[in-house]
């Protein structure tokens, strides 16, 4: 049984009983006597819980202060055994006994770790087990895996050799391939990740030599390069024996033990950017054959396999057969395992969470989805915000069902929204029917598409999740941000992550649902909202698609793939001719920037390299540096409708979402370290961009302390350099400034086109004169030292050769 108590002091949670009640004794259906410690929990709300199989309170003049529950635990949820005692107080010499009996479920507190209990949903323990233990309720022992035949773990991998030698004492036969070890969210393995990559070891596991088999792995899988992505086991070329990643001839999920039957194995698909395990069992007597991944069983087939090579190998020696994948161990066994010893080795892989770079963030009243662009016709099914990320799956493969908790924030009737079709309210987005929609259609005549929550009081949301509304092409690939307002009309976007829309089923059955949510969550620093590109034209990355988008422009692709996290470049159609099988305006982002043996012109591909992004240290500041070596001074995004003091001192450490500047003399610079200035800006009132370089003297020396002393118009109307997305008419037909910073007004055509961060106290401008605050903009300065080597410094022999390089070995 559990019984629960509130109190109002702090004491540790696990605790004599008799420091909280006077004269209690606690009998259990083990013999116990007063003075026995006893398990008490206490919970992130305050409330303690005695945990007992079978439990008596007895005791002369005991005080129970607060409400009182005693609750039976059963399958997870909790049941009222009696009703609540309110500030009730028994100071007599009655007898005062609880009594109840435990039923089937809850959590065994000697082989739980920890539980987790939430009074609002009346939602009851989740079990974490201690070592040992296993189930729902932590009652059930994990089982002993017996010795395995053949054992091998990363930590004998001998890179310099690519020699992996088995700890159960196996010859290894052959290496193949750049084999390297790498590690994976804190784990060490082993990377199989090209053609002509595997090792193989002096082990027969044909049917002949091993009747039963059980080959097992924990494997992290960056990507799924291929249609046919082969890991573990032995086969001659006839589809025998062998544990399939990613394979497309074995069902929909790719996944399975072997080729033979070429049947729908209906094992789920290996999470990809994740840690997987994976059991697969042969059995040549019956035939039979399945595999579990990740815990889930496939269905059972039949097989009939041939006797291979009489060798084991891990990695495949055939053409387009490779995975990207990372093998932490692989084990084999002559017996098939339990469901349970699937479990123990699933639970003994020990793979740690993933890092999620998660903060809570602050608390707002409003809180919405809008699309960056506007849209005439939108439909979304779903939205979902939560407090904390206990759900997030940040493989987004998470299937969306109905809702049945009540631990989600929002209450469909206080949605809010831009504008809404005929009866295709905002609410229809909040109601758990995920085959109904919110639809905008014909209806957006604001500048913006968007749908929230008024939650009326502040709340802080940590997770966002969205289900798009139609299979449409106009449905997909346009970016999603979440934003938070106190007032409904100032909006700021969160530190957390953006979405890019996916084309979704629009309607399906209860059985048969395919289609997953799309997730974010908050962050605890803003990402990079605006990388840069690096452009190779006629070139592409075989094998590490993401999702393909239609109809897109070089900027839409790009603002998509900086939404996603795990972009790392995008292929975009280009009408080159070529056989392959993309269209001009296509967008296909990439997990990898590995521009390999692609041929852009045979694929009609252009390939588009996502920057790094480097900080750097300047006399114990930290700024940000971009891919050429700019260093950003100053970044201001203003948004429109506000009028916010400028931040001095303070080194914006993003170039989109700063809101602070610095000069050479807070970094202990001077003009001379300066080897040229580049100005940025744009803003909601036109489409124009600015955005040139210069390398004037005395337009550098601006930069000590943002003083323009000494300016003149010529500066800028002349010796400056455009950027290829510069569309400004600034600086070029400058014909007046205003000789106080950079901030304000430093170059401008009288009364047409200006340049101002807060100018006048009020004005942000960029190419235009509103005149005001109203348009958001965004200002950037950036400045490129000079090379920090003295040429005087190197070696120069007699006949003025200077020494770059020597090492005397």
């Amino acid at each position: 049984m559990a019984f629960f108590f509130t109190r109002r002091r702090r004491r540790s949670a696990w605790m004599r009983v008799a420091a909280v009640f006077m004269t209690v004794i606690i009998v259990s259906s083990n013999a116990a006597s007063a003075d026995r410690t006893f398990p008490v929990r206490q919970y992130e709300d305050g409330t303690i819980a005695i945990v007992s199989n079978h439990a008596q309170i007895t005791g002369k003049r005991t005080a129970f202060r607060g409400d009182v529950w005693l609750s039976t635990i059963n399958g997870g949820k909790g049941a009222y055994l009696m009703e609540t005692l309110e500030n009730t107080r028994k100071l007599n010499e009655t007898l005062v006994s609880i009594k109840a009996q435990l039923r089937g479920g809850g959590c065994v507190g000697n082989n739980t770790k920890s539980a987790l209990f939430n009074f609002t949903t009346n939602e009851y323990f989740e079990c974490i087990c201690k070592a040992g233990w296993m189930g729902q309720d932590c009652a059930m022992p994990l089982p002993d895996i017996e010795e395995a035949l053949f054992r091998i773990d990363a930590s004998d991998f001998t890179n310099a050799t690519a020699t992996w030698l088995p700890m159960s004492g196996q010859t290894m036969l052959k290496s193949s391939g750049q084999i390297e070890s790498a590690e994976y969210e804190g784990r060490k393995c082993v990377q199989f990740n090209a053609d002509e990559d595997y090792i193989e070891w002096d082990l027969n596991i044909g049917p002949t030599a091993m009747p039963i088999l059980t080959l097992a792995v924990d494997v992290y899988v960056s990507s799924t390069p291929n249609n046919l992505g082969w890991l573990f086991g032995d086969e001659n070329g006839g589809c025998d024996r062998y544990i399939l990643l990613h394979d497309n001839r074995v069902g929909s999920n790719r996944t399975g033990a072997s080729c033979k039957s070429m049947s729908q194995w209906d094992s789920p698909p290996v999470k990809v950017k994740a840690w997987n395990s994976i059991v697969a069992f042969y059995n040549q007597t019956a035939q039979t054959s399945y595999i579990y991944v990740n815990g889930e069983k496939s269905k059972v087939l039949s097989a009939n396999h041939d006797e291979g090579n009489g060798k084991l190998r891990l990695g495949s020696p055939w053409g387009g057969h490779t995975t990207d994948s990372c093998v932490a161990k692989a084990l084999v066994y002559d017996f098939e395992f339990t469901s349970e010893q699937v479990i123990a080795f699933s639970l003994e892989s020990d793979f740690p969470p993933p890092p999620h770079d998660y903060c809570a963030g602050s608390s707002h009243r409003y809180w919405r989805l809008r699309l960056t662009e506007q849209k005439y016709a939108y439909n979304i099914k779903e939205i979902q915000f939560f407090s904390d990320i206990a759900r997030y799956d940040d493989t987004q493969s998470t299937i969306a069902e109905p809702w049945s908790g009540t631990n989600s924030l929002h209450v469909k009737e206080n949605c809010i929204n831009s504008a809404q079709y005929g009866g295709h309210g905002c609410d229809r987005a909040f109601d758990n029917n995920i085959d109904s929609w919110w639809s905008n259609w014909a209806a957006g005549s604001g500048n913006m598409s968007w749908i929230g929550m008024d939650f009326e009081t502040p709340q802080k949301v940590s997770h966002v999740r969205f289900m798009n509304g139609r299979d449409l092409d106009s449905n997909q690939g346009h970016v999603m941000v979440v934003e938070f307002s106190d007032d409904k009309s100032t909006w700021t976007e969160w530190t957390g992550e953006r979405i890019v829309t996916q084309p979704k089923e629009q309607s399906q059955t209860s059985t048969s649902r395919t289609n997953t949510w799309q997730e974010a969550i908050s962050k605890c620093s803003v990402p990079n909202r605006n990388p840069s590109y690096t452009h190779y034209p006629k070139e592409c990355v075989g094998g590490h698609n993401i999702v393909k988008f239609t109809g897109k422009t070089v900027e839409q692709c790009k603002e998509i793939c900086s939404a996603m996290s795990n972009c790392d470049a995008f292929e975009f159609g280009v009408a080159y001719g070529g056989a392959g099988g993309y269209q001009a305006g296509d967008c296909q982002p990439q997990s990898s920037a590995n521009r390999g043996s692609c041929s852009g012109s045979y694929y009609n591909l252009d390939l588009y390299v996502k920057n790094e992004v480097v900080n750097i240290n300047i006399n114990g500041k930290e700024l940000h540096q971009d891919s050429d070596g700019w260093i950003l001074l100053l970044a201001y995004k203003h948004v429109g409708g506000e009028n916010k003091a400028l931040v001095q001192g303070t080194a914006p450490t993003s170039p989109t979402e700063g809101y602070s500047h610095v000069w050479l003399n807070d970094l202990g610079l001077t003009a001379g370290d300066v080897d040229s200035v580049r100005f940025y800006c744009h803003t909601s009132g036109h489409s124009r961009k600015m955005h040139f370089s210069t390398s004037d003297a005395t337009i550098k020396s601006f930069l000590i302390d943002g003083r323009t002393t000494g300016n003149t118009a010529s500066l800028w109307t002349s010796g400056t350099s455009k950027f290829s997305d510069h569309t400004a008419y600034l600086p070029d037909v400058s014909n007046s400034v205003w000789s106080s910073s950079l901030t304000e007004f430093p170059f401008y055509k009288s009364g047409t086109y200006h340049w101002a961060i807060k100018g006048s106290d009020t004005r942000f401008e960029c190419d235009d004169v509103p005149g005001n605050y109203a348009k958001s903009t965004l200002h950037q300065i950036w400045f490129k030292r000079k090379s920090l080597i003295n040429i005087n410094d190197l070696y120069q022999d007699s006949g003025g050769w200077i020494l770059l390089l020597a090492y005397k070995h």
